[in-house]
């Protein structure tokens, strides 16, 4: 658990210091904010000149602190809901992130199995052997799962046969526990380590007065805003997974709430914070459990970790985490990188497959970092292509639900091209406000002058704006006079109001303090186009209108015949009684080929609810059995537990 693929470090110091020894070990293993806090103990060090009487403590309260400083930055996350920035992560991204996970797994698995399984030394038979049990274990694991074997059972059972397999060998063949040890079978570890191990002993074990609080203070303030960041992107990230996983909406805010009383508690205990450990939850995922089981486990493995130590995973042989690292990676492979490729675009493959390389290459926390980057490129590219024009129009060509007078509708007609609207929509920003400024002058610029006298902006789906859109907007203002039409804002929220006529000039041109578009255009547009124009548009107007009356009329005639002509025409079909009667009996036949139909529904939606109630019950059957199997499952493993912790206290007693 606790082997690393960097040496341990080694101190000539008294037994005081030795807690460090297995601190440095975590710190530089871990994945988490295992950098940042890595980078503070060295700076520490450096800082107290490599004196490890006063190093060790510091450092030690350093990773307390840092814990805590993490759970009430988690728990003010989750109480003002603003995990949700998460959500904006495009699904590649977090799908990369998931199935980098799994290619860490696999590799973390083949490491555990075998160190040099990535050298030239792996091909001798001593490493091959090492080997060929963690692939057979993911072997049998797959053909499981490509045989849907109830995972419940199968899959302990192998973890149960691969653990009493390999000591029923060791018995026979006579091997001692130092030879497992020295060929890699099992964890080399000293005594004086997994003595040392429980993670209660740091605080016990250094003098408190020998913490230079200082310097802790120092570097806390220094490494304060890197720590924020990367931890708040990476555990937002972690707890947003958790739907992907699950393939239904878990509620992350709560979840980042539970994480920060998790990492005060562990800071409280003197170890390090972490989150969700989305292995296990594949694991669960995979044997159709419950979410909430990993968490459980996992703080019970961590509390008898925390009371007891490493010892009791001596007897567990490397293999068995090998394999099954490398079981949940490929199923975290297969689930999020080998899926997706059959619905995601190109360019979502390239960064899927960009940000699942990237784990090995550059590290979890950088890579989530790589993904958020490439996450707001990816957001502002679609704020572009969308934009904030919602329609564009004329005022002869928009279409209203507003009863309009005569008057109003004759001055559409005629007016209605010199009335350019636009309604825009969502948030303006310096980016999308731009185009308002540069369509507006197109249309003015494209038109001959005087042809557009009006423009309507429409407010009302824009919830607010940035000040680059304010100028912006006030560069359309600043257009009035130049090419010599009026600017008509409707829609307008208090807070767009207040922002665009501060400090603006009052002009005759703008006008605002509209509704709406249906308000501008009647309380100061069409009322005064009805009353304005020379006397020739005036004569026209009317004219047309009284065209339009005259053409009503007839409408109104023409109705008016039509219906005598039909009144006159059901009067001949009641002297014909005979065909009455002949009409009245195919509908009376009509009605009972219903009835009958009816009636066979009617019969077959009985018989279906009875096999639904015999399907239901045999359902309950089916699960009260498979219940009981996976209680009598976890009693074995519970005995097996029982016995390996009894052989453990045993040995050492």
């Amino acid at each position: 658990m606790y082997s690393c693929k960097y040496p341990p470090l080694r101190f000539n110091a008294p037994c005081l210091l030795a807690p460090g020894l297995l601190l440095f070990n975590r710190l530089r293993c871990r994945s988490c904010s295992a950098p940042i806090m890595g980078s503070m103990a060295a700076q520490i060090s450096d800082d107290l000149d490599g004196d490890l009487s006063k190093v060790v403590p510091t450092t030690i309260m350093m990773v307390a602190l840092t814990s805590v400083f993490l759970g009430s930055l988690f728990l003010c996350m989750g109480a003002f809901r603003i995990t949700f920035i998460a959500n904006y992560v495009p699904y590649p991204v977090i799908a990369g992130f998931l199935s980098g996970i799994g290619l860490q797994l696999m590799n973390n698995g083949l490491h555990m199995s075998s160190p040099l399984v990535f050298t030239r030394q792996v091909f001798t038979l001593q490493q091959l052997l090492l080997l060929f049990p963690a692939l057979s274990f993911v072997t049998l694991a797959r053909v499981a799962q490509h045989r849907n074997w109830a995972v419940a059972l199968s899959f302990p059972s192998i973890l149960i046969v691969s653990f009493v397999s390999f000591h029923i060998v060791t018995f026979v063949c006579g091997v001692s526990t130092e030879e497992l040890q020295t060929n890699g079978w099992i964890f080399e570890w000293s005594a004086p380590l997994v003595a040392q191990s429980p993670m209660w002993h740091p605080w016990t074990s250094i003098d408190f007065g020998l913490i230079e609080w200082g310097v802790l203070a120092r570097e806390g303030v220094r490494f304060t805003v890197p720590l924020v960041i990367l931890g708040a992107i990476k555990y937002s990230v972690a707890a947003t997974s958790l739907s992907t996983v699950f393939s239904r909406d878990i509620s992350a805010d709560n979840e980042m709430k539970v994480v920060g009383w998790a990492n005060l508690l562990c800071g409280a205990l003197g170890s390090c914070g972490g989150c969700h450990y989305l292995p296990a939850m594949g694991i669960m995922k995979q044997i159709a459990g419950h979410e909430k089981v990993p968490a459980l486990v996992c703080s019970t493995l961590l509390l008898l970790l925390w009371v007891t130590g490493i010892q009791m995973l001596e007897l567990v042989p490397k293999f068995i985490f090998g394999g099954l690292l490398l079981s949940v990676g490929m199923k975290f492979l297969d689930s999020f990188f080998t899926a997706p490729l059959k619905f995601l675009k190109p360019a979502e493959i390239a960064v899927l497959g960009f940000i699942t390389s990237s784990f090995l290459v550059i590290g979890m926390l950088e890579s989530v970092a790589l993904g958020t980057l490439i996450s707001m490129i990816e957001l502002l590219y679609h704020i572009h292509q969308v934009g904030c024009i919602y329609l564009e129009a004329t005022g002869a060509a928009k279409q209203s639900t507003m009863v309009r007078s005569p008057e109003e509708l004759m001055a559409l007609q005629i007016r209605g091209g010199a009335i350019f609207i636009l309604r825009l929509q969502g948030f303006l920003v310096f980016g999308t406000s731009a185009k308002i400024v540069k369509r507006i002058e197109r249309c003015v610029q494209s038109l001959e002058p005087g042809r557009v006298r009006f423009v309507v902006l429409d407010f009302e789906l824009v919830p607010n704006v940035d000040a680059r859109a304010v100028l912006n907007l006030r560069k359309v203002l600043a257009l009035t006079d130049q090419f010599d039409f009026d600017v008509y804002l409707c829609g307008l929220t208090p807070q767009i109001e207040t922002r665009l006529t501060h400090n603006h000039t009052d002009s005759s041109r703008v006008h605002f303090q509209l509704k709406d578009f249906d308000s501008a255009l009647r309380t100061r547009i069409l009322e005064s186009e009805s009353r304005a124009g020379d006397s020739q548009e005036r004569r026209r107007m009317h004219q047309q209108l009284r065209t339009f009356k005259s053409q009503i009329d007839e409408l109104k005639s023409n109705l008016q015949r039509s219906q005598l002509m039909d009144g006159s025409q059901q009067r001949q079909q009641a002297n014909d009684p005979n065909d009455e009667l002949g009409r009245i009996d195919d509908h009376l036949g009509d009605a009972q080929g219903i009835i009958a139909r009816t009636e066979a529904t009617a019969q077959n939606v009985d018989e279906t609810r009875e096999d639904t109630s015999e399907a239901g019950l045999h359902l309950k059957k089916l699960k009260c059995k498979m219940f009981s199997q996976i209680v009598l499952l976890y009693l074995v493993i519970l005995g097996l537990v029982i016995v390996i912790i009894w052989r453990v206290i045993s040995k050492f007693a």
